[in-house]
């Protein structure tokens, strides 16, 4: 019985200890806005790193620069970034600090025919983390163009993905092919599902399955394209 009780007092003791611990590492907010010169808010990426203990947060802006993030205690340093096309603001900063962090346009690349793309995600509609509205958000704020939304084996995420298009920002259909021989593939463009759901696993990427290649003629038909992302 003593045994017993000695135990739970020590497991009540270290449970708050972490508790404290974990209370105390991440105890205040940091907010702010992230602008360009002109003074618009800007989508862009925060992060914030304690000094001594390496602890960090990452978040996004709202769509008027505007963010406010979980932050531990001490001395932390803030960066914001909008992409390759954009300078890097860092400040040094503590939590509780309100903070204005402008970026200067470096290059216009797309003036020069170039566009930042990314054209293999995965959001909730299958293993991913994040819905369609953060992912299209998150694109933005890492200063993407374009981008293709490749989940796995479906194309039911097609039509919410569409309409997070803007001005600057370019989504693309898209889908990761599963293949029952020859690993994954990438479907870009085509609203039409190519997938082993479709043919039932039968030799998905081989030329005589009407889906695959088949389906890899049907997608450039659709004016998209197939490319390798892990093949067997």
């Amino acid at each position: 019985m003593l045994r017993n009780a000695l135990r739970t007092r020590y497991a009540l003791i270290v449970a708050l200890a972490l508790y404290i611990a974990c209370t105390a590492a991440w105890a205040g907010q940091l907010t702010g806005k992230v602008t360009d010169d002109a003074g618009v808010g800007l989508l862009a990426r925060v992060t914030v790193i304690q000094y001594e203990s390496r602890n960090s947060a990452v978040g996004f802006t709202l769509p008027d620069g505007t963010f406010s993030l979980d932050v531990p205690d001490g001395e932390l340093s803030v960066l914001a970034a909008h992409g390759p096309e954009w300078s890097i603001a860092e400040v040094t900063a503590h939590a509780g600090d309100v903070l204005n962090l402008v970026l200067h346009r470096l290059v216009d690349m797309p003036s020069y025919g170039y566009y930042g793309a990314d054209l293999h995600m995965h959001s909730t509609f299958s293993d991913g983390t994040q819905p369609v509205e953060v992912m299209a958000s998150a694109c933005r704020a890492e200063g993407l163009h374009i981008a293709a939304l490749t989940d796995h084996d479906t194309v039911d995420q097609h039509g919410l993905w569409l309409q997070q298009a803007t001005p600057d920002f370019l989504p693309l259909r898209g889908q990761e092919i599963t293949t029952s021989t020859m690993g994954h593939f990438l479907g870009i463009n085509g609203p039409t599902l190519v997938s082993r759901d479709v043919s039932g696993g039968e030799e998905d990427m081989s030329p005589d399955n009407p889906y695959n290649w088949g389906g890899a003629e049907l997608q450039r038909q659709e004016e998209g394209f197939v490319g390798a992302t892990a093949v067997i």
